[in-house]
């Protein structure tokens, strides 16, 4: 661990920064997922990966989204990465924002895979997005994957159901 951290910063893949102000920035980014959680009963973390060139564009559709579905839909990320993640703010209890809500997740998943991005950056498929992955990885690389599961798990042991 300290041969990697000591190359890290040989290499300039870490910094420290000085800057009383820019460590506050900082704080106040790793702080944004708790804050924003108090603005409604549920959130629907999403993460979304573009190319950096197209984040004007996401963003701009990201709102027009909102508009169009009523939703409060934060967001924050890795700019220089191009990781996004856009948060829908939703009550649980209100089946038809609730309806609302899943036609934003449609349409917010549509806008990353338009630009070339993907349905996730860092936090996985999960069984929320599964329904989006043969859009972002085609028939053919989805075949492979599971006959991939099948050789590694013929018994369908692990995670059964989940994806195939």
């Amino acid at each position: 661990m300290a041969k990697v951290t000591a190359l890290a910063w040989e290499m300039g893949a870490v910094a420290e920064s000085a800057d009383a102000a820019a460590r506050e920035r900082w704080l106040a980014r790793r702080s944004a997922s708790s804050a924003i959680a108090q603005l409604a009963p549920a959130k629907y973390a999403e993460d979304i990966t573009v190319p950096r060139s197209e984040i004007p564009a996401v963003l701009k559709e990201l709102k027009e989204i909102a508009a169009k579905y009523r939703l409060h839909l934060p967001v924050f990320g890795h700019v220089g990465d191009g990781n996004l993640h856009p948060n829908i703010m939703a009550n649980r209890e209100d089946p038809e924002e609730m309806e609302r809500v899943a036609l934003g997740l449609d349409a917010l998943f549509e806008i990353a895979l338009s630009h070339h991005g993907t349905i996730s950056g860092e936090h996985g498929i999960g069984i929320a997005k599964k329904k989006y992955l043969p859009r972002q990885m085609g028939a053919a690389a989805l075949a492979y994957m599971e006959r991939l599961k099948k050789g590694v798990d013929p018994n369908n042991i692990l995670n059964p159901g989940k994806i195939f």
